[in-house]
C-alpha cells in the first residue's frame, strides 16, 4: 500500500472514556461494535494490551509502564469514566497460567483488583468492569461485572 485516506474525517475532540482491554484480534470488530453501542458516540481512547487489565496487577512487569501510559491518557485527555473489558480464551491468561482450565475466576479477580488500583489512582473515577463471551451461536456477549457478584450468564 502506498497510501490510504481513511472514510470518517478527522476530530480534535477527546472523548471522556477510556477503554482498557486485550489486543487479541478475534475481539476487535466486536469492541469496536461495543464501543459504538454502547457508548452512543462511536469513539473512546482506547489502552489494548495482551491480556488488557492483566498489566495493572501490582506483580505484572507492566504495572509500572501501563500505569503511566494510564495516566497521560486520564490527565491528558479529560477521561472521567474507563471501562475495563477482560474475555473469554485470552491467549495471554492460558500463557501465564498453564494449566487452568476455567480462567474466569482468575480474570474476575483481575477486573476487581483493576478496579482498585484506577479508584486509587483516580480518585472519583468511573470505573465499569465488564467480561466479554462467545455466545452458543458465535456473538460476544458483553456482561457487566459487579465488585460484589458475577455476570449473570455463568
Amino acid at each position: 500500500m502506498s497510501s490510504y485516506i481513511s472514510a470518517t474525517p478527522w476530530t480534535n475532540q477527546f472523548n471522556s472514556t477510556l477503554l482498557i482491554a486485550c489486543s487479541d484480534g478475534r475481539f476487535g470488530a466486536q469492541l469496536d461494535n461495543f464501543c459504538k453501542e454502547y457508548l452512543g458516540a462511536g469513539s473512546c481512547d482506547r489502552f489494548l494490551a495482551p491480556g488488557g487489565i492483566a498489566g495493572l496487577q501490582i506483580l505484572s512487569e507492566c504495572f509500572y509502564a501501563d500505569k503511566e501510559r494510564i495516566t497521560l491518557l486520564v490527565t491528558h485527555h479529560a477521561i472521567r469514566k474507563i471501562i475495563c473489558v477482560a474475555h473469554e480464551d485470552c491467549g495471554y491468561y492460558r500463557d501465564r497460567y498453564p494449566g487452568i482450565d476455567d480462567l474466569f475466576p482468575r480474570q474476575l479477580e483481575d477486573l476487581r483488583t483493576a478496579a482498585e488500583s484506577l479508584h486509587y489512582w483516580f480518585s472519583g473515577m468511573d470505573v465499569e468492569l465488564v467480561y466479554a463471551s462467545v455466545t452458543q451461536d458465535r456473538y460476544v456477549q458483553f456482561v457487566r461485572v459487579t465488585p460484589e457478584g458475577t455476570p449473570g450468564h455463568r
